[in-house]
Order: structure tokens, then C-alpha cells, then sequence
């Protein structure tokens, strides 16, 4: 719902943009970092400029996307790695196997019947949907009864501001030009 406050917002910073050194830059967003924000060159190989290099935001810490989890049956896990082209019939572990710099996740490695199997945080995103894998920040993977639940922090691709972090911000009245 658009409000007076947002439109009066919205009027008041009308032409204002965004710049880092005199350059413009693109300005990203999502729900809560988790409490790190992510470099956009290790989410999508953008230009590092310092504004978008990641960094510590504790503003986040009492979102209620600070922290999820998500259970999902290892036969459901199987038929990703098999529409993949894997000959596993049986999963036997999975792994965290790569992270970024910000702590975040970028592959995991499936311990087959069959061999092992590595599959990205994006894909394994895709594959159940970012309602249920709300980030690429897993912290832990764990065996649970007939199948895996994977902890994470945030909610988003962590580049650039955390709205979470930003409403805090605001709450303890920063100002936007701050924030």
C-alpha cells in the first residue's frame, strides 16, 4: 500500500542517485543479509566497487529472516542430482563444500552410492524454491530422519542493502542518507 509517508519520501529525494567516487552505481537490495552482506562480484561477477564488496551489517540481527531451516526427504534430493544425469539409487551424505568470502555457500558435495556429486547453492535454490532456501548463507547441513535439513541465515542474494538492516536503522533514527 503506498502511504503519504512513502510519497512524501519519494518526492523529497526525487533526482537524487547514487554514486561511488562520481560514478553511478547499481543500487541492489534484498530482504536480510543474515548479518553479512555478499560481494556482488562472487553473487554475479559484477565490478567490485567498495559499496558493493560485502560487509558486516549487525542491524539485521532481530529480523525474523535472520535464521530459517528446511527439511527435505533424501529422494527428493536424489532426483535433483539424478536430472542431473547422476546413476546414484542412494544418497549417503551431503556437505558443504565451497563458500565465498562472505560465508555463503556456493556448492555442496553429495556423497552417492554411485560416487560423489557437486551441486551449487543456485541450483539447489531452484530446485525447491527461495521460500523454502531463502539464501545462499547455509551455515549447516544435517542428517535427519530419511533426510536433510539445511540451516541458513538471511533471506535474498545479500548484495548491496539489507532492508532489514535498513528498517532497523530507521527504527533508531538513522538518517537515509546514512542508511
Amino acid at each position: 500500500l503506498i502511504n503519504s509517508r512513502i510519497i512524501e519520501a519519494v518526492n523529497s529525494t526525487r533526482g537524487e542517485v547514487l554514486t561511488y567516487k562520481g560514478r553511478l552505481i547499481t543500487a541492489f537490495f534484498h530482504a536480510c543479509c543474515g548479518g553479512q552482506t555478499a560481494s556482488a562480484s562472487a553473487a554475479w561477477g559484477e565490478d567490485v566497487i567498495k559499496p558493493l564488496a560485502g560487509g558486516k551489517d549487525p542491524f539485521c540481527a532481530n529480523s525474523k529472516h535472520f535464521h530459517w531451516s528446511f527439511y527435505t526427504a533424501a529422494r527428493e534430493l536424489l532426483a535433483l542430482i539424478q536430472a542431473r544425469g547422476s546413476t546414484a539409487l542412494k544418497i549417503k551424505g551431503v556437505r558443504i563444500h565451497k563458500k565465498d568470502r562472505s560465508g555463503r555457500t556456493q556448492s555442496f558435495r553429495f556423497v552417492t552410492d554411485a560416487g560423489s556429486v557437486t551441486v551449487t547453492a543456485s541450483d539447489l535454490r531452484k530446485r525447491f524454491g527461495t521460500s523454502d532456501i531463502r539464501s545462499t548463507f547455509i551455515t549447516r547441513v544435517t542428517p535427519v530422519s530419511g533426510g536433510y535439513e539445511f540451516a541458513g541465515k538471511g533471506w535474498g542474494h545479500g548484495v548491496g542493502m539489507c532492508q532489514d538492516g535498513a528498517r532497523q536503522m530507521a527504527l533508531t533514527g538513522k538518517s537515509y542518507t546514512r542508511i
